[in-house]
């Protein structure tokens, strides 16, 4: 639409200026009109409550209904806006006045029930609990009166409400109203009642409940002990005698017999053990000391046989007591040496073995281990080394190989190694040191080289490789270098000369080359560098140039021309030239200056002779005579060198 209105506008502005230029005259635009007369020199605006919104107008539009057109700036009539009006030819919209109800084009006023306040669109229902007359705003009900809501006028209040400040409410329970000018409900009157809400009225209290002036509910139910008639506002407690349990009661029950109605909103109570009542009572009464109470609890009665009667209970004799039927206060002990197993029937005596003390239920057998000869008096425990079984009037002797420890028990037969002779407690155990084969008679000590431990039937004799030095301790093992056959107090010692690697055999002598010197378990090799030619020896050391390789029973001299440096071992060393030994030797000796040593063994050893010379370490030479020129040191000197040659 403004699209078409701005093409418009400027197509026809530009058919103007085309026309302008063409006859030089103006067009009158829009908002204003000419009348085309000669006189007129300009357009004019339209006048209030009109308009032109074409250009070229030769006269302005009345302004349409529901439309304003100000003066002199109207180019399209503006619409009212909502809550306002206009007929045709305004120059401005009304404001839709209070009470009416206003289209842009219409004025129309609030019907009965309706009201608007100015510049409504539309009216609105009376609110609840006012008038709206003359469709204006509400007028708030006077008391005891109310509106619903769109109502034209105030009415009473009904009846079950009160009415304040226009507004209708229902009683509350306890409340009634009868309805009409009523701003306020009345509680129910004292012995009525009213369980529900919006009451015109208040019903009687039923009979079993009370209706209490605050009240404001249910009747309240009589509590057990109480009761009501119809229309009460208390309950009234039940009469001496009289009860009831329940709740709502009427009336009340009379107590019945044999209870008691203490408490009247109780059960009645049984009257107790002992005690009656008639009936319609407030409490039990005991009967009589040495009477009984009813089943019923409506009587006393006499006291039945085997039992006592105190607060008109009956209770049973005690155990070892009796009585007879009549007025029992109290029952009578059973004397000793009787039995009374009932309370009800006299005493009975007790036969031989057996016996009761004062107030036994029955007569009691004579215990195993002690005597009962009379039975008024209690048992006597059997003496030590006595026995008796049960029911007997006296105890027995222990007989001899039995023991007694239980007087109460037969005796027992002594365990091999034990004894016991007549009349004892106990078994004793055989001692050590001695044989006990018959368990009725004393000990019987072990002959020497035998032995016993504690218990032992029998002694035995002391085992090859060990000794027994007292009958009474165990055998004692034989040290090392002893030995036994058995049957022995002491060990043997092995001699020397002898081995004795087993503790129970004979010593055995050491073979050749070996040696002991008593209490050995083994022979011992001769060393070397020793000799044992006699086994019962330590070995003897051999000599210096003699010697003994293990196990020899002599030493060996070293053979003459020989050195032997070491006994241990046959190392024989030969002389070499110029030495000599004569045997026994650890060394070989070097031939002396002025001898000549022709062999090794010094057999022919002899001194130079006349004319003749050696140096130490000489061989058997030739005369030597001096060379010519030599003078005796010369020839020394060299027979020295000679032989450092030889040597080399």
């Amino acid at each position: 639409m403004i699209l078409l209105f701005f093409f418009f506008f400027f197509k026809q502005k530009t058919a103007y200026e085309m026309l302008r230029s063409l006859v030089g005259s103006e067009m009158c635009i829009r908002d204003s009109f000419s009348t085309g007369a000669a006189a007129v020199e300009a357009c004019q605006a339209c006048p209030s409550g009109h308009f032109a919104n074409t250009t070229g107008s030769t006269v302005c539009s009345r302004c349409p209904s529901g439309y304003s057109c100000p003066v002199n700036s109207t180019v399209h009539p503006s619409v009212c806006g909502p809550g306002t009006y206009s007929v045709g030819g305004a120059s401005s919209c009304t404001t839709c006045p209070a009470g009416s109800a206003c289209t842009t084009t219409t004025v129309t006023a609030c019907t009965d029930g309706t009201y608007s306040e100015a510049g409504a669109t539309q009216c609105s229902p009376c609110p609840e609990s006012q008038t709206c007359p003359s469709g204006t705003t509400g007028i708030t009900c006077s008391e005891g009166t109310t509106s619903a809501l769109g109502a034209s006028n105030c009415t009473l209040c009904p009846p079950g409400r009160f009415c304040t400040n226009g507004m209708s409410y229902q009683c509350p329970k306890g409340t009634f109203s009868p309805g009409g000018s009523v701003s306020s409900c009345t509680g129910c009157p004292v012995g009525q009642y009213n369980p529900a809400v919006g009451a015109s009225d208040c019903s009687a209290c039923p009979t079993g409940y009370y209706c209490s002036n605050t009240s404001t509910a249910l009747p309240v139910q009589c509590s057990p002990g109480t009761y009501s008639v119809g229309g009460a506002s208390q309950c009234t407690p039940c009469a001496p005698g009289l009860y009831t349990t329940l709740t709502g009661q009427g009336s009340c029950d009379a107590c019945p017999p044999g209870k008691s109605c203490l408490d009247p909103a109780s059960a009645p109570q049984t009257c107790g053990p002992g005690s009656y009542s008639a009936g319609a009572s407030v409490n039990c009464t005991e009967c009589p000391s040495g009477m009984l109470g009813s089943t019923h609890r409506d009587s006393c009665l006499s006291c039945p046989a085997g039992s006592f009667c105190s607060g008109g209970t009956a209770q049973a004799c005690p155990v070892g007591h009796y009585s007879i039927s009549g007025v029992n206060t109290a029952c009578t002990l059973c004397p000793a040496g009787y039995s009374c197993i009932s309370q009800a029937a006299l005493p009975s005596s007790c036969g031989p073995g057996t016996y009761s003390p004062a107030g036994a239920v029955n007569c009691t057998t004579c215990p195993a281990g002690s005597s009962c000869a009379n039975p008024n008096t209690p048992p006597t425990a059997c003496n030590p080394g006595t026995y008796a079984g049960e029911g007997s009037t006296s105890c027995d002797s222990c007989p001899a190989g039995s023991s007694c420890l239980d007087p109460s028990l037969p005796p027992v037969a002594c365990l091999n190694g034990t004894y016991s002779l007549l009349s004892a407690s106990t078994c004793s155990g055989c001692p050590a040191g001695y044989s006990c084969a018959d368990t009725q008679h004393q000990p019987v000590k072990c002959p020497a080289g035998f032995q016993s431990a504690s218990n032992s039937p029998i002694c035995s004799i002391c085992d090859p490789g060990f000794f027994c030095p007292s009958t009474s301790l165990p055998p004692m093992k034989c040290p090392a270098g002893t030995y036994s056959t058995g049957g022995s107090t002491y060990c043997s010692s092995c001699p020397a000369g002898f081995a004795c690697p087993d503790p129970t055999q004979l010593s055995i002598s050491c073979n050749s080359g070996y040696f002991s010197t008593g209490y050995a378990t083994n022979c011992t090799r001769c060393p070397p560098g020793s000799s044992c030619g006699d086994p019962s020896v330590a070995p003897i050391s051999c000599q210096p140039g003699s010697y003994a390789t293990g196990g020899s029973l002599t030493c060996t001299p070293c053979p003459a021309g020989s050195a032997c440096p070491d006994t241990t071992t046959a190392t024989v060393i030969n002389c070499g030239v110029g030495t000599y030994s004569l045997g026994s030797a650890t060394n070989c000796t070097t031939c002396p200056a002025g001898w000549e040593c022709p062999t090794t063994t010094g057999a022919f050893n002899k001194p130079c002779v006349n004319g003749s010379f050696a140096v130490a370490g000489s061989t058997p030479v030739s005369y030597t005579h001096l060379r010519a020129h030599e003078t005796p040191e010369h020839l020394v000197c060299r027979l020295l060198l000679e032989k450092k040659k030889k040597k080399q």
